[in-house]
């Protein structure tokens, strides 16, 4: 119902201005939307799509994936296409400021629906995006040194095993050793003026 205030899973206050009559927002659709951010301190625009083209992402059904960043899937959910909705967000945690402390208005402009996805995206959105996926396997590409050296791949030997007593000696390659040759003969001259002083 148009005008009736309602609350987010997350907390904020909206209110859809205008229903929409197009198709209903569904997990998996991409979403393209015109938003324009407002500070209520200021009353100023802080950011727009407006003027430019929408802003897409992909709707996510948020029981599903274990830490969804919910901000924009959480403020366009049960929205048509054509809606507008105005939302209200709370300060983020820690602030003293009690409230809301901006005004996002949104509105949908389209929606790719039934869009088919790899495996690989699929995975990635159970994962709960992009930015949790590369964190799982940076923290996973840790697990191998919690093993003993001999069980863990060869990728990952970290040199702290056995090794044979040769390669313990410095590799001296021949070029370097000329050289040192010729600057040792050429200041040991001035290593026997600088000692009769």
């Amino acid at each position: 119902m148009s005008g009736q205030w309602r609350t987010t899973d997350s907390g904020c206050r909206y209110v859809d201005d205008v229903l929409g009559s197009g198709a209903l927002l569904e997990p998996g659709d991409i979403v393209e939307i015109h938003y324009s951010v407002t500070l209520l301190s200021s009353n100023k625009v802080i950011d727009t799509s407006r003027g430019g083209p929408p802003f897409g992402f992909q709707l996510v059904d948020v029981s599903k994936v274990a830490s969804a960043v919910q901000g924009w899937n959480d403020a366009v959910v049960g929205m048509r296409v054509g809606g507008q909705r105005r939302v209200y967000g709370k300060p983020a945690e820690g602030a003293e400021a009690e409230g809301p402390t901006a005004r996002y208005d949104i509105e949908i402009v389209g929606v790719q629906e039934g869009v088919p996805r790899s495996a690989a995206e699929n995975a990635i959105t159970a994962l709960g995006g992009r930015r949790a996926a590369f964190r799982l396997l940076f923290a996973a590409s840790f697990v191998p040194y919690f093993f003993p050296n001999e069980k863990r791949p060869a990728f990952f030997q970290d040199g702290f095993g056995e090794k044979d007593a040769a390669e313990d000696k410095p590799k001296v390659d021949q070029s370097d050793a000329y050289i040192a040759k010729q600057l040792d003969a050429l200041f040991a001259g001035e290593e026997r003026e600088g000692s009769s002083k």
